[in-house]
């Protein structure tokens, strides 16, 4: 246990807080995904939940498809315009996006109108899709800088021969 194996082993996690506490812009990247997530969640266990209660079984799954199908749709495409450009606008068009939708979902089960409150669920599920890809792409930027190493192994291994997803060769070791 207290070998130098095992004290480094320990130490790794503690160091990683300690990195990510002394990065603001990627904590607040961290807060705000979690919220995001938080919300996201939110909106399908109360919308199904919702729609349960109006109809049963066969009404939540209409709504949780009718959910998943346009954001299936939407997906790729928002997925690729935020590899092309800025992921700032699809991010914060996409943040924007869900916060109306859910608002407008809230204020539809509020006043019992169950159509608009699906209808407004489908439009967040579907503004949810711009998120994933335009969060992911600013953090290894925001990860990375010329005083730091690269946070991930990936981002440490890439090389331009080889593309970020490859795995490093112990070959090369």
């Amino acid at each position: 246990m207290g070998t130098a194996a095992g004290v480094s082993r320990r130490s790794r996690p503690l160091h990683a807080f300690g990195s990510l506490a002394g990065n603001r812009a990627l904590l607040r990247v961290l807060v705000a995904y979690l919220m995001f997530t938080l919300t996201e969640y939110a909106v399908w266990i109360a919308m199904l939940v919702f729609a349960y209660r109006r109809g049963g079984t066969a009404i939540a799954g209409l709504v949780a498809v009718a959910q998943l199908g346009p954001a299936a749709v939407v997906a790729p495409v928002v997925a690729a315009v935020a590899d092309r450009r800025s992921p700032v606008v699809p991010l914060a068009g996409g943040y924007l996006a869900q916060a109306a939708a859910m608002a407008g979902t809230a204020a539809a089960v509020y006043a019992g109108a169950p159509l608009a409150a699906y209808a407004g669920a489908v439009v967040a599920a579907t503004a949810v899709t711009t998120t994933r890809p335009a969060q992911s792409a600013p953090t290894v930027p925001v990860t990375t800088s010329a005083s730091s190493p690269p946070a991930t192994g990936e981002a440490a291994t890439a090389t331009p021969a080889s593309p970020p997803s490859a795995a490093p060769n112990p070959a090369d070791s």
